[in-house]
C-alpha cells in the first residue's frame, strides 16, 4: 500500500523484496489507465522486510512501516507458534536499526494507512513530503515536476479511499492480496490466549522498542463464548471484566454473544453500550466458554458478590415501556414473583432446589393486602394456573405466552429484560431458587435498596 502511495503522487518506480516484487504501476488494476503516468525507471525506493541484506552503507534517507506485532507476527509465522521467537527478534531487530541509523528517517504506522483511519491524510502528506526533501533522485527534480506531485497528492487525498481500494484488489501482483481485508486484529484472533499472551509479553520486555510501539502495548484480547440465557450472560459479563482488572490489566476480555434457544435475540437488542460485545465467532479461536457454571471450581466469590449491572445500561425504549407498564397499568403497589419452568425444570429437581408453586402461593397469601401480583415466567401453563387461582385483576404480566415447551423459553429477550426490570421495582419479590434471572432481580433490588427474595441465590445457579 505505501509504496502503490509512492507511485502514484511521486510517478517514479519502488522495487520490492526480490526480483519478481516489481514496481506496484505494473500491476493490474480497475481503472486500466490508473497507473500509466509512472515512469519506468529510476526506482526511488527499495522495500525490505529483512535486515540480513541491509547496512547503513547503502541507506540514504530511511521509512520505517511499523505494524501491530499481535497481527504481524502471527502472521509471519503462518501461526507456528515454533517460529515466533525467530519474528519477535526480527520485528525488534529492525525497529532497533531505525532507531540507530543518524540519516534522515521517518516512522509510521500501518493502521494509520487503513481505509477509514483519521491519521490517513496526515500520514500520506508525511511520507511524500519527506520523499520530496530527502530522497536523492526526488529532490533534484524540476520545479514542474515537484508542481506535478502535489497536485498528484492533492488529488489523492480528495480520493483517497477509492484509490486505496484500486490497490488492495489489483491483480497481477507478487504479493498474496489484502488477506486481513483491513480487518485489524485479524490474525490475532486465529491464536489462542496462551499465544497471544507469549507474543505480548516477550515485546512488550523489550523495553529498547517500546517507546516505537507503545501504542500497542495496550492489552491481549481473550475470546470468551458466552452460553446459557441473558442473565448467565450479563453475569459472566461482567464478572470476567471484574477478574480480568483484579488479575492483569493488560488482558481485555471480549465477548461473543451469539443467539441460541436460551437466548434468542443479541445484546444490542437491549443495551445501548458494547461492552466488548461481537455477534460472532467468524473464525475466531475462543479461549474460554463464559459460563460461570463450567469454571466453579475456580470461582472467586468475592469478585461475584461486586457484580453491580452498571455496566449495562438498557436502551431508553426498555426502559420506558416497563416504567409505562408500572405507571399506566399497575399503578398501585405491587408484588411481585419470578416462576421458573421449561428447561430450568429437572435441573433445579436434580439439585434438590426446585421451587414448588405451593411456595409462590404462601408468598402471596402473605401479603394479601396488596392488590397487585406481577408474574414473571416462561410458559403458558404457569401463566394460567395463577390466573385461574387469583384472577386478571391481581395477576398481571408484560405479556401472554402461547407455547409450552419444556426446552426452550417462550419469551422473547425483550421482554424478559422488561420483566427483571418491573419486578426489581415491587415492594416484595419471590423468585425461583437456582436461577440467573432471580440473581439478577436482586441484584437490582439490592441497588434501589428494595426488599430482598428470602431465596436470593447467590454463584450456584442456571
Amino acid at each position: 500500500m505505501v509504496r502503490f502511495i509512492i507511485e502514484y503522487i511521486i510517478a517514479y518506480p519502488t522495487k520490492g523484496c526480490n526480483k519478481k516484487d516489481t514496481s506496484i504501476s505494473k500491476n493490474k488494476f480497475k481503472t486500466t489507465d490508473l497507473m500509466n503516468h509512472v515512469k519506468y525507471e529510476p526506482y526511488i525506493i527499495n522495500k525490505y522486510h529483512s535486515i540480513k541484506d541491509l547496512s547503513f552503507e547503502n541507506i540514504n534517507s530511511f521509512i520505517l512501516l511499523i505494524r501491530d506485532f499481535k497481527e504481524c507476527i502471527p502472521n509471519n509465522s503462518n501461526y507456528n507458534k515454533k517460529l515466533y521467537d525467530e519474528n519477535i527478534l526480527l520485528y525488534s531487530e529492525n525497529i532497533k536499526l531505525f532507531n540507530k541509523f543518524n540519516g534522515p528517517k521517518l516512522c509510521i504506522y500501518y493502521e494509520n494507512l487503513v481505509i477509514g483511519s483519521t491519521k490517513c491524510t496526515s500520514t500520506i502528506i508525511q511520507i511524500i513530503q519527506f520523499i520530496i526533501v530527502n530522497n536523492l533522485y526526488v529532490s533534484h527534480l524540476s520545479p514542474n515536476e515537484i508542481n506535478s506531485i502535489f497536485l498528484r497528492l492533492q488529488y489523492f487525498i480528495k480520493n483517497h479511499e477509492k484509490l486505496l481500494t484500486e490497490c488492495l484488489h489489483a491483480s497481477n501482483r507478487y504479493w498474496g492480496g489484502n488477506n486481513s481485508n483491513l480487518i485489524m486484529d485479524y490474525h490475532s484472533k486465529r491464536i489462542p490466549f496462551n499465544e497471544r499472551a507469549y507474543i505480548y509479553n516477550n515485546i512488550s520486555a523489550l523495553d529498547d522498542i517500546s517507546i516505537f510501539i507503545n501504542q500497542y502495548l495496550t492489552h491481549i484480547p481473550v475470546y470468551i463464548l458466552l452460553s446459557g440465557g441473558l442473565c448467565n450472560r450479563l453475569r459472566a459479563i461482567e464478572y470476567y471484566i471484574l477478574l480480568c482488572k483484579q488479575k492483569n490489566t493488560t488482558i481485555k476480555p471480549i465477548f461473543i454473544w451469539e443467539k441460541s434457544n436460551a437466548c434468542p435475540g443479541l445484546y444490542e437488542h437491549i443495551f445501548t453500550n458494547n461492552n466488548n460485545i461481537i455477534n460472532s465467532r467468524n473464525n475466531i479461536i475462543v479461549d474460554y466458554d463464559g459460563s460461570l457454571l463450567n469454571h466453579i471450581s475456580q470461582f472467586n466469590d468475592e469478585i461475584y458478590q461486586q457484580i453491580s449491572l452498571d455496566i449495562f445500561i438498557p436502551l431508553p425504549n426498555i426502559l420506558s415501556k416497563a416504567l409505562h407498564f408500572i405507571t399506566h397499568i399497575i399503578k398501585n403497589d405491587f408484588i411481585s414473583i419470578h416462576v421458573r419452568r421449561t428447561d430450568h425444570i429437572q435441573l433445579s429437581k436434580s439439585k434438590n432446589l426446585f421451587t414448588p408453586l405451593e411456595k409462590f402461593d404462601s408468598f402471596i397469601n402473605k401479603y394479601h393486602n396488596i392488590p397487585i401480583v406481577y408474574l414473571a415466567t416462561d410458559n403458558e401453563n404457569t401463566q394460567n394456573y395463577f390466573l385461574q387461582k387469583y384472577g386478571e385483576k391481581r395477576i398481571v404480566f408484560f405479556t401472554k405466552i402461547y407455547g409450552n415447551s419444556n426446552k426452550i423459553r417462550n419469551t422473547t429477550l425483550e421482554e424478559a429484560f422488561i420483566d427483571i426490570l418491573i419486578c426489581s421495582r415491587s415492594k416484595f419479590f419471590k423468585g425461583t431458587t437456582y436461577s440467573s434471572f432471580t440473581d439478577i432481580i436482586n441484584i437490582y433490588r439490592n441497588k434501589f435498596n428494595y426488599t430482598l427474595n428470602e431465596n436470593f441465590s447467590t454463584t450456584n445457579t442456571h
